[in-house]
C-alpha cells in the first residue's frame, strides 16, 4: 500500500510540474506573439529566441531542415540542416529562410548549408561595419 501511495504522489507531482511548464510555454509564446506581431503561431520555419532575462529583447531566425526518408511513404524523418542568422525582425528571418529554401531546392541541401554560412558571414560584417570595425578586406599592412 505504501508504494502505491508513493507512486500516486510521484504521479500527481509530475504532473504539476507538467502543468507547470505548460503555463511558461503558453507565456513565452504570448510574449514572442507580442515582440514579433504574431497573430497566431510563429510562421514554419522561423524560430525565436529571447535575447534578455525580462523578455523584451527577441530575435527570429530561420531554420531549414531536411527530410529523409526511412523506406516508407508514411515515416518520414525531419532532420535539422541549417539555421539563418538571428534578426531583430522576423520579416528578415523570413527572407532567410525563402533564399535557403530556394537554394535547397534548386542546388540541394549541401547548396542550403553553405548559404546559411553566407547569410551568417554577410551579417557579422554588416555588425562589424556599424560598429565602425573593418570586416575584411585589404589594409594598410598589406598595401606594402
Amino acid at each position: 500500500l505504501a508504494a502505491i501511495r508513493a507512486m500516486t504522489a510521484a504521479s500527481q507531482a509530475a504532473t504539476a510540474d507538467q502543468q507547470q511548464m505548460v503555463g511558461l510555454l503558453e507565456e513565452q509564446l504570448r510574449a514572442f506573439r507580442s515582440v514579433f506581431r504574431w497573430h497566431q503561431n510563429r510562421p514554419d520555419g522561423v524560430n525565436a529566441v529571447f535575447a534578455d532575462a525580462g523578455r523584451r529583447a527577441a530575435t527570429a531566425y530561420a531554420e531549414l531542415w531536411a527530410e529523409e526518408d526511412r523506406g516508407s511513404a508514411v515515416v518520414v524523418d525531419r532532420l535539422p540542416l541549417c539555421r539563418g542568422p538571428r534578426r531583430q525582425r522576423a520579416d528578415e528571418a523570413l527572407a532567410d529562410l525563402a533564399t535557403l529554401r530556394r537554394v535547397q531546392l534548386v542546388e540541394g541541401d549541401a547548396a542550403a548549408k553553405l548559404q546559411g554560412h553566407r547569410l551568417y558571414e554577410e551579417d557579422i560584417k554588416a555588425r562589424l561595419l556599424q560598429r565602425g570595425i573593418s570586416a575584411g578586406g585589404p589594409n594598410e599592412c598589406d598595401k606594402n
